[in-house]
């Protein structure tokens, strides 16, 4: 089944096949991710970052969550966050289609320097914990719990496409202490299967551990409250 979590009619068609095909979804683990992308806006007139990292998954778990209540056991979402989350800098007037053109021509013309491709990542990420945090409040009293990771330092092909030359260096000294994807994975692993974490929802995990490194946008209610309407209303969500 062919998914590009990056369009919204990507991931409404592959919800569709994916209904006709599985009678049940006990697991949902929201990886898919970009960093460093081309500062361009997808079809849907979305910051490509944050299409691919935010409202995609958003959507595509939405749209899914019913399908996952029908299994009659607990089922889990697990939201791939990132540890760069708590130095993002996060407007949320700038994720909106009407504003991402404009968004877009600025961090081209170096309005805000060379750190934008970085800190759309950071943004995303943190957009992801808050929207952890908000689904889990919503899912109150049902039998789908939702919860973020982080897992680190990973050796994936995000640290070697690094264009940037400080960064590129960067990511050179850090490779040698990265975790490898199979011991990165372990984390993602812990929170979709341990069974130590059964009922547990609404949390922020690291290294197996609950983290509480936080941006204190993500402990915002009101602001992860916002951050979900913009959500909704850009995805038409409400008409799915």
């Amino acid at each position: 089944m062919k998914l590009d979590v990056s369009s919204l009619q990507s991931v409404r068609e592959f919800v569709k096949v994916f209904k006709e095909r599985a009678d049940r979804l006990d697991i949902l683990i929201n990886n898919a991710a970009v960093n460093a992308a081309p500062l361009s806006s997808t079809e849907d007139g979305l910051v490509l970052t944050y299409a691919t990292n935010h409202f995609g998954p958003f959507l595509l778990t939405n749209l899914l969550l019913e399908h996952m209540s029908k299994s009659g056991t607990e089922t889990r979402v697990v939201n791939v966050g990132s540890l760069s989350h708590v130095t993002a800098d996060l407007d949320l007037d700038y994720i909106t289609p009407h504003k991402a053109k404009h968004y877009i021509d600025s961090l081209q013309k170096n309005m805000i320097k060379k750190k934008d491709d970085l800190l759309l990542y950071q943004n995303s990420k943190l957009m992801v914990l808050m929207f952890t945090f908000e689904l889990a409040r919503r899912l109150k009293g049902r039998h789908v719990t939702v919860n973020c990771v982080q897992p680190g330092i990973v050796a994936t092909r995000m640290m070697e496409d690094e264009k940037h030359f400080f960064r590129n260096l960067i990511m050179k000294l850090l490779k040698p202490f990265a975790r490898g994807t199979e011991d990165g994975c372990q984390p993602i692993l812990h929170c979709a299967l341990s069974s130590d974490l059964y009922s547990v929802s609404g949390k922020y995990f690291g290294n197996c551990v609950e983290d509480h490194s936080l941006h204190p946008m993500a402990l915002d209610e009101q602001m992860c409250k916002q951050l979900w309407r913009i959500s909704e209303n850009f995805t038409r969500l409400t008409d799915s």
